[in-house]
Formats: C-alpha cells, sequence, structure tokens
C-alpha cells in the first residue's frame, strides 16, 4: 500500500519532499516503514516516528471433492 504520514509544525504553506520506505518482504508479518528520502529543507529540523506496516495472512479455504469408487 502507499505509506502515508502526517505532520505538525510546518509554517507559510511550506511541505515535505521524497517519500517513505519500509523493510523489504511479501510475506505475512511486520515490516518497519523508515524515512526514507522524507524532507522538510533546511528550515527544519525534521523529528521521525516509525512507524510499521502488518501483513496479515490471507484466508484459505480448501474444500474436498466427493468422488464415488465401485
Amino acid at each position: 500500500p502507499t505509506l502515508t504520514y502526517t505532520v505538525t509544525g510546518l509554517v507559510n504553506g511550506d511541505g515535505l519532499t521524497g517519500g517513505l520506505t519500509r523493510a523489504a518482504g511479501r510475506n505475512a508479518g511486520t515490516y518497519a516503514i523508515s524515512q526514507g528520502s522524507l524532507s522538510a529543507g533546511a528550515n527544519y529540523t525534521l523529528k521521525f516516528n516509525s512507524g510499521t506496516l502488518t501483513i496479515t495472512p490471507a484466508a484459505l479455504t480448501v474444500t474436498a471433492a466427493s468422488a464415488t469408487k465401485v
């Protein structure tokens, strides 16, 4: 999914550039979200609080096929 964030403390319509990254992996589990290239520029001291991405196992149903034998 797209990694999003909230930010407080920007002034005068300033914004952030860059984006977050996460630890590699596609299996069910928990992955760290890090600052990546996210920057506020030289006018700010950016304090980043890391997050996590959790991938939950998908539900799977298996139904046995009926059979007959003579």
